[in-house]
C-alpha cells in the first residue's frame, strides 16, 4: 500500500475538483438501483487528532465509481446501502479545522488532498485512517488557509 500527497499543479487540482464536485453533486453515495453496495464508516486522524471538518471519497479502481462521505469531529458514514461494492479503492481524504460560515470553506489542515490505496471487503466495513503530517504540507503557523484547489 502506497500512500501520497496530490503536487500542487493544475492537474492535480483539476482532478481534486473533479473528484469533490461529483461526489457533491452525488452526495455520500449514488444510484440505490443495480449491484449491492456495502456501508463503510470509520474515524480519521491527522497527527494522531480528529480531523474535525472534511471529506473523505472512495474511487473504485475497477469501474470508477465514487463513495463521498462528509467528516465531521472525525468520523464519516456512507448513507445506508450507498457504499462501496467491495474491492480496490483509491481512497482521496481532505481535512479542515473549523466549518468554516457563509457557504466559505474552513482552514485547511494541509494542502492539497492526501491518498491512499485501499481494500474493502464484499460487506459492510469500518476503516479508519491517520493523515501521517509527514506525508502533507503544513504551511508554517500550522494550517493552509482559503480554497484547496488554489496554490499556496
Amino acid at each position: 500500500m502506497k500512500d501520497r500527497s496530490l503536487p500542487s499543479d493544475s492537474f492535480a487540482r483539476n482532478l481534486v475538483c473533479a473528484a469533490l464536485l461529483a461526489a457533491c453533486a452525488a452526495g455520500c453515495g449514488g444510484d440505490s438501483d443495480g449491484p449491492t453496495r456495502y456501508d463503510v464508516s470509520g474515524t480519521i486522524t491527522f497527527d494522531g487528532q480528529p480531523v474535525p471538518y472534511g471529506m473523505i471519497v472512495f474511487e473504485d479502481k475497477k469501474t470508477g465509481y465514487k463513495t463521498a462521505c462528509s467528516i465531521d469531529d472525525g468520523y464519516y458514514e456512507s448513507q445506508s446501502g450507498k457504499g462501496h461494492q467491495g474491492g480496490k479503492f483509491t481512497a482521496t481524504i481532505t481535512g479542515f479545522a473549523d466549518e468554516g460560515s457563509g457557504g466559505a470553506e474552513g482552514k485547511r489542515l494541509w494542502k492539497g488532498a492526501w491518498q491512499t490505496e485501499i481494500e474493502l471487503p464484499t460487506e459492510s466495513a469500518t476503516k479508519d485512517f491517520d493523515v501521517p503530517k509527514a506525508e502533507v504540507q503544513v504551511p508554517a503557523g500550522g494550517q493552509a488557509g482559503g480554497n484547496p484547489l488554489d496554490e499556496t
